[in-house]
């Protein structure tokens, strides 16, 4: 698993890249689940390597997420202060641009 702050970006960065690929893994038709009678409608389902990938994408969001809810920062700010400050970093990759 990669670091953290792998290539010098920022976890926030790395947490925007990661929901941009889960987008875009999301948006790929999923797979037929099994075989089945024409009848019968095709059931939505996800291939082992795209269920393999999801999985990496969750594990990375959680190591990305903890790095940053533990950070010595937080530390620093007094109660409303921090849950303000969360809040903003909560949304900031929605302002900050695609390579944010």
């Amino acid at each position: 698993m990669a670091t953290p702050l792998e290539g010098g970006s920022t976890p926030t960065s790395q947490a925007g890249a990661v929901e941009r690929e889960i987008r875009a893994h999301a948006a790929e038709p999923p797979e037929p689940s099994s075989p089945h009678r024409p009848e019968e409608p095709d059931s939505p389902g996800c291939t082992p390597e795209q269920a393999e990938r999801l999985a990496g994408y969750r594990a990375r969001i959680l190591e990305l997420t903890t790095f940053v809810i533990t950070h010595p920062y937080w530390a620093t700010l007094p109660g409303p202060d921090r849950v303000e400050h969360r809040a903003v970093l909560k949304y900031i990759h929605a302002t900050a641009g695609p390579e944010a």
